[in-house]
């Protein structure tokens, strides 16, 4: 047990157990009673189970250099030595139309709302806020905690939390961006794998997993144009990040600029209708260029047939989970209508999924390299027997 020449062999209790026992009765007596109703045998029960632990600990520390044995916060340190760092959980993202008075200043965070009826689903401004008049400013909040429970759905964040000379009233016209749960140890484990398997930066790959790693980016695509000739509205020789950072977009320009210009190939053109100023080494500044995926709201009405009842909710819930979430991920609609039969659902007699209210369509919808779909609870229209 222990080390062996094949690796780390860990004893359960019952075995450890059994070898104190099996020394005890060559070095005391063969006849020495050791079961489990003498003093003996219990104590040996309560070292064995102690050892048990030790070993268990021992085996912890014997794979933990080992990325594909090691588990949670060691794998997360073995990440880190190769540069893969956890993402963290990140907040919602809302636009909320806040009427202003004239010649006031509001640092970040200094303005707060929160959900009608829920005072803890609290939301606050993201930048530093100037009025220069009096009237209605859009302006970017990010949700106060992290993680999916970050929602607030259209027209509900009108309640001032923190009242503050100036801020008089404020509404969210759109659903929040939802925010991002921290980032699972086995979703750690493939994208350092991943990572890892680049080989260097300038490739396709490497430039999209250094833009996910900008804190507030979602989802990412990189295309590219090797050819001589441009490529639909790719120039030639260039390359195209596409980013996917929530509705307002969550991460600045400059920052997107700053990844793409330490990832990207050098003399190689960045495509895109966005723009941020990136820092060379040497102090010197240049722009690079990126596109903001551009959101397809996906609308649907169906009508479910249910013996017994289901509930709206859950069938929302469910549609909402057949989504594709990478860019440029088409609408399937076979995936659709097979998420609808959770349990209590028998059958529909009609399904329609399109880009505008009142939807008729019953294909495939095709999302393009810069757009990404969405489909918003409020967008889902259920009738027959649904409560």
């Amino acid at each position: 047990m222990g080390i062996t020449e094949t690796g780390f062999e860990r004893p359960i209790q019952a075995d450890i157990a059994a070898d104190i026992a099996a020394d005890q009765r060559g070095t005391i007596s063969a006849q020495l009673d050791v079961s489990e109703s003498t003093v003996i045998g219990n104590l040996n029960a309560i070292f064995a189970d102690r050892l048990a632990l030790a070993y268990e600990a021992l085996e912890e520390a014997y794979f933990g250099n080992d990325p594909d044995n090691a588990t949670d916060a060691r794998f997360v340190s073995l990440a880190l030595l190769t540069g893969t760092e956890r993402r963290d959980a990140q907040p919602g993202s809302v636009t909320i139309t806040c009427n202003l008075a004239a010649s006031t200043v509001f640092a970040a965070g200094d303005l707060v709302v929160h959900a009608v009826d829920d005072p803890t689903n609290r939301w606050l401004n993201r930048d530093v806020v100037e009025s220069t008049t009096a009237g209605d400013y859009d302006i970017t909040f990010l949700s106060e905690i992290s993680g999916v429970d970050a929602v607030a759905a259209a027209g509900t964040l009108t309640v001032i939390a923190s009242p503050i000379e100036g801020f008089n009233a404020a509404t969210n016209a759109e659903d929040a961006t939802a925010g991002r749960e921290q980032e699972s140890i086995e979703e750690l484990r493939v994208r350092r794998e991943q990572e890892l398997a680049l080989g260097g930066s300038g490739t396709v790959d490497a430039i999209r997993a250094d833009v996910l790693e900008t804190e507030g980016v979602i989802e990412c695509l990189v295309e590219e144009n090797t050819t001589d000739v441009a490529v639909g509205d790719l120039p030639a020789h260039s390359f195209r990040v596409v980013v996917w950072d929530g509705d307002p977009g969550a991460v600045d320009n400059d920052d997107i600029a700053q990844v793409i210009l330490a990832s990207g190939p050098a003399g190689i053109v960045s495509a895109g209708s966005q723009v941020g100023t990136a820092a060379r080494s040497d102090g010197s500044t240049v722009t690079r260029n990126f596109e903001r995926a551009a959101v397809v709201d996906i609308y649907i009405e169906a009508d479910i047939v249910s013996e017994i009842g289901v509930a709206a909710a859950n069938v929302k819930a469910a549609l909402a989970a057949a989504m594709p979430t990478l860019i440029g991920g088409d609408v399937r609609y076979n995936k659709l209508t097979a998420a609808v039969f959770i349990d209590g659902v028998d059958d529909f007699t009609s399904f329609t999924v399109g880009v505008a209210p009142s939807p008729v369509g019953t294909a495939n919808i095709a999302i393009s390299n810069t757009q990404i779909a969405q489909l918003d609870a409020s967008n889902i229209v259920l009738t027959g027997d649904v409560s």
